[in-house]
């Protein structure tokens, strides 16, 4: 037995991307040419461009700055590393959370007053949660919350990496339904018998256990095959989303073993190892790059078992006594839209800013201007430190401003249009990436910043305080603000 201790990169960089923030270079003041975009770091992007990028770096900060319109950005190549899986989980079974594979970022998305949620599962490459709760199935938006029927009727429910979606009724008959909302009924349990798991194994075929068994059928309802494998007691298979291994658990509630196997050919499979927990196994999915599966067990904790490996609780497990729980990881994705018709900000923007620790993208601030060619950044490098790096974001008037935060896409509006506001000042943290505060003001020239120690000290006419859980701390105002590693600390 191998044991692999999964780590974080630690580097962080951060790009950073408005409006003239000083510096040298070329003049240009170019149109992208139609069609095409340029890259930048973790990004692409489509607009017209005021000046050449501008650099500068403070710390275990790089910075790059540009000016223009952006009518296209698209985040690329996000690839977790194994302690940033994005991870969803049910606490009690009627809260559904999301968090990444170190424990941190636990942030509530649904709450429900009765209901169980029956299955949990990540569609179209992570955007949306897939989830049945009260004989209903369900798809929810992870960049704007937005939550759509999408089955009238059923217990559960599978999506294949295309989004393609199976699901049961009653726990005896599975469906397909493609994409055009057609229903087709692929296999009937039969009396007395139920459908205990089942999942995609690619883009036709879906394996799942029955009576004990473990099957495959294709999505139309024929090519139903048996795989002759020990004793027909297995329940819940679950493929890796790489589609070289599945797990599979007996359904003997005593029996707390794991099994990951391979098919061989057509008709076989053959186990790799058996992984032996210490509570029944409840929920399982693979991680985004399939090296290893996490695990939800009776005893109310979650696990990450690695390939060969030993099972490991999550550094900070959530669950502490919240009763069974479902588990889903979303895939590796490759691109995301941050700006354009289906955005998760907006269809333009007059400025972003992107934090980065190793290859994820960790948090996004980006806003609008009225005149955007007055958008401006820049890197506050005096006020700065290791720990807290400070921008100060300017133009004839910020129509809006709006960051990221527990590690997802969803924005979280610190700047609404109803506030006059020329300037704001945004302070993320020198190690995690994350947005610390936005301080937002009115004035011809910023406030005044002081770095005490590892605390920095503003001082000026702030009309919003907001903090890294996105509250508004200072709904009146405020004159005096002190960022620090405790977070905002409202003076006046």
């Amino acid at each position: 037995m191998r044991y692999r201790v999964p780590f974080v990169v630690a580097t962080l960089s951060l790009l950073v991307l408005a409006g003239g923030c000083g510096g040298g270079g070329q003049e240009p003041s170019t149109d992208i040419p139609g069609g095409d975009s340029s890259e930048l770091g973790p990004i692409s992007y489509r607009g017209t461009l005021n000046k050449t990028p501008t650099y500068g770096n403070g710390g275990l900060a790089s910075v790059i700055g540009l000016a223009g319109d952006f009518n296209t950005v698209t985040l690329r190549d996000i690839s977790p590393t194994p302690l940033e899986d994005r991870l969803a989980y049910t606490f009690d079974g009627i809260n559904l959370r999301t968090i990444d594979g170190a424990g941190d970022h636990d942030n509530e998305i649904v709450s429900l007053t009765n209901t169980e949620f029956a299955s949990l599962d990540y569609g179209s490459g992570g955007a949306f949660l897939y989830y049945c709760q009260g004989n209903k199935g369900y798809k929810r938006s992870i960049a704007t919350g937005s939550t759509t029927l999408v089955i009238s009727n059923a217990g559960k429910l599978a999506l294949s990496p295309r989004s393609a979606l199976a699901f049961t009724r009653s726990d005896t008959q599975l469906f397909y339904k493609n994409t055009s909302g057609v229903e087709t009924g692929i296999f009937n349990a039969g009396s007395g018998e139920t459908i205990d798991g089942f999942d995609w194994i690619d883009e036709d075929w879906i394996v799942f256990c029955s009576g004990g068994g473990i099957y495959k059928i294709n999505k139309n309802g024929t090519g139903l095959f048996k795989y002759s494998f020990l004793v027909d007691v297995w329940r819940m298979p679950k493929m890796s989303k790489d589609g070289k291994y599945f797990t599979f658990c007996p359904t003997d509630g005593e029996d707390y073993r794991v099994f990951v196997a391979r098919f061989v050919g057509a008709t076989d499979l053959t186990v790799v190892y058996p992984e032996t927990l210490t509570s029944r196994p409840e929920s399982i999915d693979w991680s985004a790059d399939s090296s290893a599966f996490y695990v939800t067990t009776f005893d109310q904790r979650i696990l990450r078992c690695e390939l060969g490996g030993y099972p490991v609780d999550l550094p900070k497990n959530p669950l502490n006594g919240g009763g069974t729980s479902l588990i889903a990881c979303a895939p590796l994705t490759s691109t995301a839209s941050i700006v354009g018709s289906l955005g998760s900000y907006s269809n333009h923007a007059s400025g972003m800013l992107f934090s980065q620790t190793g290859a994820r993208t960790a948090s996004m601030v980006m806003w609008d201007a009225t005149t955007p060619s007055t958008s401006n950044v820049t890197f506050q490098a005096d006020a700065s430190t290791d720990q807290n790096l400070v921008f100060n974001v300017t133009a004839d008037r910020i129509l809006r401003l709006s960051y990221t935060r527990d590690n997802t896409l969803t924005f979280n509006t610190a700047l609404a249009a109803t506030l006059v506001v020329n300037g704001a000042l945004v302070t993320l943290d020198g190690e995690s990436g994350d947005v610390v505060s936005v301080l937002a003001y009115n004035a011809l020239t910023p406030p005044k910043m002081e770095r005490r120690g590892d605390e920095l000290h503003f001082t000026g006419a702030f009309v919003s305080v907001h903090d890294k859980s996105g509250v508004n701390v200072a709904p009146t105002g405020a004159k005096e603000v002190v960022v620090g590693r405790g977070g905002v600390v409202i003076q006046n």
